[in-house]
């Protein structure tokens, strides 16, 4: 068969990295035991170049006759235009979109509030708007609608689910009785915790101000300090609880202490999807949550990742109509997945092998360091 030119040098790039053991110029981990990018997903594999060298469905069909499947995982790593990429959308930019806005803690002429007043404000006006068209979120009573009895087997068959679906990634799952005594009826006790209604707060925020634009972490004393302002707010502080209250469902804790909380007042017909989104959380790796932590807003990325592969594990009735964080999911859709496969998504979420996303952080290449070592130390015979 004749080859094309590109198919020309790529056969000329195969010989040199037998011959050399040294990777393609564009390609920093040819070598490396960590496929990145799924063979199965044609317009992924489209997107990356190996030295130069655009890999159409036909140049990649060359190179898996060439040097089979597991072979060419390794060499379409996420290359490092693409990383660098990745990289500026999650660690630099906000994710609104653009430079991060300066916060600004004094007011001048041009600008008569403060940053933090402005988001108080903006929190105030969008809060009450949303009362006033769904009234029905802060009055009334809530009825049970959901038991633990109820909500035990669809535990079990999402976990299923999850695994199944993320099996490749998922190394150490937990038995169905396990994860049921981890995901339970929320307490009425712990919404009315004053600490469960920052948490609660802290994501509304995201949803109702422009607070993603300025970068900061909730852990960032300028966010902490919007959070006192708004619960000390006469004027919408009783809604905020009342609405904290009815919260459908939350993840916390780390490791072993994992827990997801269901509220009693959820229909079961709603109970399955938001359980898939609450498990997905449940399942994320630490190495990815490190990660994530230093990110330029991690509790909002997160929410997205967690959507965006929550939506790759729903079947299509639970995806009829789902438009649980637009904002968050269509983040990382444009951002992440448009230059990195779902497949590598799923291996830093759930494997903690976050620099088949990106390797250009510093947190990534220490975590990509430490697997190293980790593998090398494992090879290592002993007497």
């Amino acid at each position: 068969m004749k080859l094309n030119t590109s198919q020309n040098r790529l056969e000329n790039v195969i010989n040199r990295v037998k011959r050399s053991g040294r990777e393609p110029n564009t390609n920093r981990s040819l070598l490396s035991k960590e496929p990145s990018l799924d063979v199965r997903e044609p317009k992924a594999l489209a997107r990356v170049e190996v030295d130069s060298i655009p890999l159409s469905l036909q140049n990649v069909n060359f190179l898996q006759r060439k040097l089979g499947n597991e072979a060419i995982g390794r060499i379409l790593q996420a290359q490092p235009s693409t990383s660098k990429k990745v990289h500026k959308a999650l660690f630099i930019d906000s994710p609104i979109g653009g430079k991060c806005k300066k916060w600004r803690a004094k007011a001048t002429t041009k600008h008569p509030k403060t940053t933090r007043q402005e988001i108080v404000n903006e929190f105030r006006t969008n809060f009450n708007a949303l009362i006033k068209a769904r009234p029905t979120l802060v009055t009334g009573t809530v009825s049970t609608k959901t038991s633990q009895a109820d909500i035990d087997p669809k535990v079990a068959q999402v976990n299923k689910r999850i695994v199944k679906h993320f099996n490749s990634h998922i190394k150490s799952p937990l038995s169905d009785p396990e994860v049921q005594k981890r995901v339970q009826i929320l307490p009425q006790q712990k919404t009315r915790d004053p600490d469960f209604v920052k948490q609660w707060l802290a994501n509304r925020i995201y949803k109702l101000t422009s607070m993603a634009d300025y970068c900061i972490d909730e852990s960032d004393s300028r966010f902490q300090k919007v959070i006192t302002d708004i619960l000390a707010d006469g004027a919408i502080n009783k809604n905020v609880k009342i609405m904290a209250n009815r919260q459908p469902a939350f993840f916390e804790g780390d490791g072993t202490s994992r827990n997801v909380y269901i509220h009693r007042g959820l229909a079961m017909a709603k109970v399955e999807p938001i359980l898939v989104h609450e498990l997905v959380h449940f399942y994320a790796h630490n190495d990815y949550r490190k990660w994530n932590d230093k990110m330029v807003a991690p509790r909002y990325i997160n929410e997205g990742f967690t959507e965006f592969l929550a939506r790759e594990a729903m079947g299509p009735t639970m995806l009829s109509g789902r438009n649980k964080y637009p904002d968050r999911f269509k983040f990382i859709n444009d951002k992440v997945a448009k230059h990195v496969s779902v497949n590598n998504i799923a291996a830093a979420f759930f494997a903690g092998k976050v620099w088949q996303v990106e390797k250009v952080s510093k947190v990534a290449k220490a975590l990509f360091k430490t697997s190293r070592r980790k593998k090398t130390a494992d090879k290592v015979p002993t007497d």
